[in-house]
């Protein structure tokens, strides 16, 4: 059963999109997604267009709560909501649900990085809110905010074992010049030195002009490199002042998560907790 195009027709520039669209897309997804996908939708031939859209890396071992939210959310990826009791997987947010920014091996380019829509930044979870300001004049704001993040989940692409890697001499053998776990342990020093998310502060005054980055509450988040360097774990924090003007404002702190390319194993995930978000207004 094909996901039916009538319900998921295109959208005009301008056209009005109703509620009553949104919910029945999302009711005939869900429908789709939990026992509608038949053997046939997956096209798996050589062709240009009919790719082997599955691996193994793409096959993920379930694991079964005690309670589960039967909503989804149509992202492609091994995360699902689910509830469980005093269970940290109910505070994560994960990258699926932010922005993404493929880099290719050429790495985190700052002006292009500037040059991205703002769109292309996705609120996090918490840490976005409205603020209407009263009278007629601009006031000020000091916002402030904290967020506990880390990437996790990568791959090396070689798999070593832990006990070969803790009994490794580091030499090499006639039929393997290079040593696999050094390659291993290269790779993972190289992911462990990639930029793998940042965060920004915007400020939508609704005047036209649309969200505005505030360069100076820019932070960068580095990969871990697999499981290892646990100090890569980070407490991001910042503070700013800001002008708001008469009427609604939103402000929100983003995130963009950084692939090198789309099939990239070696960064995955990227965990925020432990969120903090304060807006204080400043009438004269």
């Amino acid at each position: 059963m094909p996901v039916d195009p009538i319900v998921f027709r295109s959208v005009s520039e301008g056209e009005l999109v109703s509620a009553e669209d949104i919910r029945s897309r999302f009711k005939h997804l869900e429908t789709f997604v939990n026992g509608g996908i038949a053997k046939s939708d997956l096209k798996t031939g050589s062709s240009e267009f009919e790719k082997q859209i599955f691996d193994t890396r793409h096959i993920i071992r379930p694991e079964f709560y005690s309670i589960a939210n039967t909503r989804i959310q149509g992202v492609s990826a091994d995360v699902f909501y689910r509830n469980k009791f005093k269970s940290s997987f109910n505070r994560y947010v994960r990258h699926e649900i932010t922005g993404n920014y493929n880099t290719g091996e050429g790495g985190f380019s700052t002006s292009e990085l500037n040059a991205l829509p703002f769109d292309a930044w996705q609120p996090i979870d918490g840490m976005s809110c409205t603020v209407v300001v009263k009278g007629n004049t601009d006031v000020t704001a000091f916002v402030n905010g904290s967020l506990y993040a880390f990437g996790a989940g990568g791959n090396d692409g070689i798999n070593t074992q832990l006990k070969d890697r803790y009994n490794d001499t580091g030499g090499s053998t006639e039929d393997n010049p290079i040593n696999d776990i050094q390659r291993s342990a290269l790779r993972r020093c190289l992911a462990n030195g990639r930029i793998i998310a940042v965060f920004v502060l915007y400020v939508d005054n609704l005047d036209g002009n649309g969200p505005q980055k505030q360069p100076l509450t820019e932070r960068r988040l580095f990969n871990r490199g697999e499981r290892s360097y646990p100090f890569r774990k980070a407490q991001i924090s910042f503070a700013e002042m800001i002008t708001l003007t008469p009427g609604p404002n939103k402000v929100s702190y983003r995130c963009i998560y950084r692939m090198l390319e789309e099939d990239n194993i070696s960064q995955k995930h990227v965990y925020i907790d432990n969120r903090n978000f304060f807006v204080d207004v400043h009438y004269k």
